[in-house]
């Protein structure tokens, strides 16, 4: 949840060889990615600052609203 508590979901009802599959990950925050996203779209970091700045482009509060330097690991996670 937005202020740190968990919550507890249904879990999904699937079965893989006899065994039900547990949490992968954890749900991202709102705006927990914005940075990455921007990044891999091709946005400036001042780009992206004047997005967030706009209020167009909503970003973890627990996260700096800047871009991660090219190159750097994506925090996001591929499927």
């Amino acid at each position: 949840l937005a202020d740190g508590r968990t919550m507890p979901v249904p879990a999904l009802p699937i079965e893989m060889a006899g065994r039900r599959l547990g949490r992968r990950l954890d749900v991202p925050r709102v705006g927990e990615h914005s940075a990455a996203i921007a990044r891999e779209a091709g946005y400036s970091p001042e780009e992206f600052d004047r997005l967030v700045a706009a209020g167009v482009v909503g970003v973890d509060a627990g996260a700096p609203p800047v871009l991660p330097e090219p190159g750097a690991p994506s925090e996001l996670v591929s499927a």
